[in-house]
């Protein structure tokens, strides 16, 4: 039987450390078969805690030890990566865990300096993102495109390689990555975008001065790389715990078999799309993965970064209104870790119809909705891409 995944609230932290100590329902602690009674020496057994930095982690770490460790998850479904910011109780979870997992590539940017402090302590701090061949950012308002009628730039013997893992990537020069944006002073932002956009291009860059670095740390958004990932979990956790190593490659393995279903069914979903029509303009950078899989090229994002932290310029605005029309861009995909106002209001200063769908993307969705899981967060996006888009 699968094990439940704790996430744990700020508030709710001291209660479930304490409850983990003593018997819960999450069949992490033994039953005893009286009420009452204290387990025998025989009967009781230690489990390792595993910590797991994001939502999405969680589920796929759950997947590969099942009832076998007690995973916990610090960030909640629906919480933003970027902009999470640990209570003391969350904090004091890391230096209590037997095997930390964490993202990486400057994704937790609120866990950053607990998670350093961690693994200074001695604590065994996993960073899975790095160890999959992340790839460069995929777009972003700086980012240049060409789009001549002979397609837009997914032939993979053009721009692409292929490292010894398979995975396929973008190379050095297929892109331009100048995060530097040519702002024109005298250009207004249309009249209904947000006010907070027209601040000056150098008070915003001095109150969002936000360095992610070149490497995307998006990787889940490709099914294929988190098949690997299991695999990679599998492989840690043996190391740092004295599970069964087979059991856990057993699990990892039978799991990257559900995820090679997932894979090939995004696949047909996403098939009737057409080419001139397989351009996406995100909320912010984070389907870089999921283009470079699935055949599709981001043109433009919302927010011109890979956090969700940064704030566009009127110029920013103003480009990005000018690019959706000359491309005859129908839909803008917004994230369910974010509001969608921005996007809305950008929709509306098109001279065409522009649909805003919103995705899950950085966290999973909240229980009991089809994005509650990893598998069906993909499957539940590519629905809606192929929706949006055929």
């Amino acid at each position: 039987m699968r094990h439940t995944i704790r996430f744990l609230a700020p508030l709710a932290a001291i209660a479930l450390l304490l409850s983990a100590c003593g018997s819960d329902d999450s069949g992490t602690t033994e039953e005893t078969g009286a009420p009452g009674t204290d387990p025998t020496p025989e009967e009781s057994f230690d489990v390792p805690r595993i910590v797991v930095t994001t939502s999405i982690l969680g589920d796929i770490t759950e997947n590969v030890v099942q009832d076998l460790a007690d995973v916990e998850v610090i960030m909640p479904p629906g919480s933003d990566p970027h902009d999470f910011e640990p209570s003391a109780q969350q904090i004091a979870l890391l230096g209590e865990a037997d095997l930390v997992i964490a993202n990486g590539l400057l994704l937790e940017e609120g866990l950053i300096g607990p998670l350093e402090n961690a693994a200074d302590d001695g604590i065994p701090v996993v960073e899975i993102a790095p160890a999959l061949a992340p790839i460069p950012f995929a777009g972003g308002m700086g980012h240049s495109h060409d789009h001549d009628d002979d397609g837009h730039g997914h032939d993979d013997e053009d721009h692409a390689h292929e490292d010894d893992d398979g995975h396929a990537h973008e190379d050095d020069d297929g892109h331009s990555h100048d995060d530097g944006h040519s702002h024109d002073d005298e250009q207004a932002a249309p009249s209904g975008v947000l006010a907070s956009v027209s601040q000056d291009d150098a008070t915003r860059d001095e109150e969002h001065d936000h360095d992610h670095g070149d490497e995307d740390p998006h990787v889940w958004m490709d099914v294929d790389r988190m098949a690997a990932a299991a695999q990679l979990i599998a492989e840690e956790v043996a190391e740092y715990t004295d599970l069964d190593a087979e059991v856990l490659e057993e699990n990892a393995e039978a799991y990257a078999a559900e995820l090679a279903e997932l894979d090939e069914e995004i696949q047909a979903l996403l098939e009737p799309i057409p080419s001139d029509r397989r351009l996406l303009v995100t909320n912010h950078d984070a389907l870089g993965y999921f283009a470079d899989r699935y055949g599709f090229e981001v043109v433009g994002t919302v927010i011109p970064s890979g956090s969700t932290l940064a704030e566009p310029g009127a110029a920013d605005i103003v480009a990005l209104v000018e690019l959706i029309e000359e491309l005859d861009i129908r839909a803008i995909f917004a994230e369910n870790i974010s509001s969608t106002d921005l996007a809305e209001m950008l929709a509306a200063e098109v001279d065409h119809e522009v649909v805003v769908v919103e995705l899950t993307t950085d966290s999973l969705g909240e229980p009991g909705t089809p994005a509650d899981t990893y598998i069906g967060m993909m499957r539940s996006n590519a629905e809606l891409v192929a929706q949006a888009l055929s």
